[in-house]
């Protein structure tokens, strides 16, 4: 927080949320679609099974969270790269000034001179 402040903190706030908002639903929705197209066509027992509870497949649910996060991470992945530029645009400018200065003296820093 040093020179920036609490702005520099959460500079990058409204597009984390708009990222991870439309990433968490599409996640959800594509998890539940996908659990019920692996189950009704691999088990036959979605539409047909009658009670409260459901079996547990680990195999189904493993392969269902997996296409689902690949989905969500596809669809959201141009405004993950916007959240990224935003919360890393000052390391960028700060970064030149500690390879100068820093140990070892940087590029034509005069830092081992004998």
């Amino acid at each position: 927080m040093g020179g920036e402040g609490w702005t520099g903190l959460y500079r990058s706030f409204p597009i984390t949320v708009m990222t991870n908002v439309p990433y968490g639903m599409i996640m959800m929705t594509t998890n539940e679609w996908l659990r019920a197209v692996l189950e009704d066509g691999i088990y036959g027992f979605h539409e047909h099974h009658h009670g409260d509870e459901k079996p547990f497949h680990f195999v189904t649910i493993l392969l269902s969270g997996m296409g689902a996060g690949t989905v969500a991470s596809a669809i959201t992945a141009p405004l993950d790269r916007v959240k990224t530029r935003l919360q890393t645009q000052r390391m960028g400018m700060m970064i030149p000034s500690v390879v100068e200065g820093g140990v070892g003296g940087g590029a034509g820093g005069g830092g081992g001179g004998a």
